[in-house]
């Protein structure tokens, strides 16, 4: 028995010589193309055809496409398990991680696929070889259902997914330039990217009304293909209040940011701010943790950072696996942010009971409630921003702990993963005891076929 009768992903490949950015792939008849991939680069495609080349053949299969296994694991590990634990093969796309990150999630009996992708570029070939490498997996792997995360994974699979006949659902984690930068072609052109995406999705999520509203009213998606799912969900009993440290003193007043170190995050108001806490003297220190995003054309880099802390109390302590000792050390969770989907790091200050400060925007609003768990402030005001951190110096370390109470009891009331998770099987009709399929082929690809 030669290869590729062992394996059917077994191919050859074939490097264009008069062009070395293309290579062809052979399967039986069917031919697909790769462009825009150098030779020193078609290791990642490789490597998906390895892994999917040792899978079998699963009654019920699904995709969860995100862009990074980290965020995978981060937001969705709760509903990843929930499916397997349902009697649902989970297949995590994702551009190529770490291997530790690959082996976290086998750990968890969920199947990492990894595909070249850059989740910054803009270069016209790579991002054609993005969506033939998914339209590939697709096709070789037939998922019953798909869901997908972030801009380009909405716009490349829901394409790959009609290319397929594979139902799927977009889920929009947050619309960045779409609503920061309005105006000019970029982002007419995102605009008319994610029109297509809506129109051949089965449908399309939100995550707060702003951003659904946003879609509906320049026509976006049609209304009877939308939900509102409020939020991914929060794992409440990993993310819950620990006892004060030693360091719990009011001394100095700890203010955490926790998020990738980005302008749109509101990281130069907070600059600002230090500035003036070090003219005036309050012992108030900021702290920001989180990713440098290199490539992102809204990143703030280490050296800016850097000058930040010679200007001021603000000091970036760089990025962690497990942000709750950081979370426990603090008096206050700050984001400026100029919009959110749903706050990540909002809701998981609320789950370890700490009071919150936020920008008065799409995806914090829903969080906080001025006064009762935190405080809300104009985006982009930097003058605001401090008021808002003096209050809550001012605050006695009670009511300090009034408010986190608060955001504790609203963590576990709407936004607890349980409830994310229960949106999800009861909008899909994803119940284990729910028959969805017909052998090994999703049914018919209607709007009913998964209760859409």
């Amino acid at each position: 028995m030669d290869a590729q009768q062992r394996n059917p992903l077994a191919l050859p490949l074939h490097l264009s010589r008069n062009n070395p950015g293309v290579f062809v792939l052979f399967q039986d008849q069917n031919i697909i193309l790769f462009a825009g991939i150098r030779e020193s680069a078609a290791l990642p495609v490789i490597k998906v055809i390895e892994q999917l080349g040792t899978m079998g053949d699963f009654s019920r299969r699904i995709a969860l496409v995100n862009n990074s296994f980290w965020y995978a694991r981060r937001f969705r590990m709760g509903l990843m398990r929930a499916l397997r634990d349902a009697g649902w093969e989970v297949f995590v796309l994702a551009p190529e991680g770490s291997p530790e990150e690959e082996r976290a999630l086998e750990a968890e009996g969920l199947i990492p696929v990894s595909f070249q992708a850059s989740v910054y570029s803009q270069r016209i070939g790579r991002e054609l070889a993005t969506l033939w490498q998914l339209i590939w997996i697709y096709r070789r792997m037939r998922f019953d259902l798909s869901l997908h995360y972030t801009i380009k994974p909405n716009i490349y699979g829901a394409i790959a997914a009609w290319l397929a006949g594979i139902p799927c659902v977009s889920i929009t984690t947050g619309l960045g330039i779409l609503k920061q930068q309005p105006w000019g072609f970029k982002a007419w052109f995102f605009r008319r990217l994610y029109q297509m995406a809506a129109a051949i999705s089965r449908e399309i999520w939100f995550l707060n009304e702003a951003d659904l509203d946003f879609f509906l009213s320049r026509r976006m998606a049609h209304p009877s293909k939308t939900f509102l799912l409020r939020g991914e969900g929060l794992d409440t009993a990993y993310f819950a209040p620990q006892p004060p440290t030693p360091e719990d003193g009011k001394e100095v007043f700890r203010v955490l940011y926790l998020g990738r170190m980005l302008r749109s995050k509101g990281l130069e108001e907070l600059a600002e701010a230090a500035r003036y806490f070090a003219k005036h003297r309050f012992p108030i220190q900021i702290d920001l943790l989180g990713f440098i995003v290199d490539g992102h054309p809204d990143a703030v880099s280490l050296r800016e950072l850097r000058s930040w802390e010679a200007e001021g109390p603000i000091r970036y302590v760089g990025a962690a696996e497990d942000v709750r000792p950081y979370l426990a050390a603090c008096h206050l969770v700050v984001l400026p942010s100029y919009g959110e989907g749903m706050s990540r790091s909002l809701l998981e200050a609320c789950g370890m009971a700490k009071p919150v400060a936020a920008s008065d925007v799409e995806g914090c609003r829903e969080i906080v409630t001025d006064g009762l768990n935190g405080f809300l402030f104009p985006p982009r005001d930097a003058a605001a921003l401090i008021s808002v951190l003096l209050r809550a110096f001012a605050l006695s370390g009670e009511t300090l702990e009034a408010m986190g109470s608060a955001g504790r009891l609203k963590a576990l009331t709407s936004f607890s993963e349980q409830l994310a998770v229960r949106a999800y099987f009861k909008r899909l009709q994803l119940d284990p005891e729910y028959e969805t399929l017909s052998g090994r082929r999703p049914v018919p690809a209607t709007v009913s076929s998964y209760g859409l």
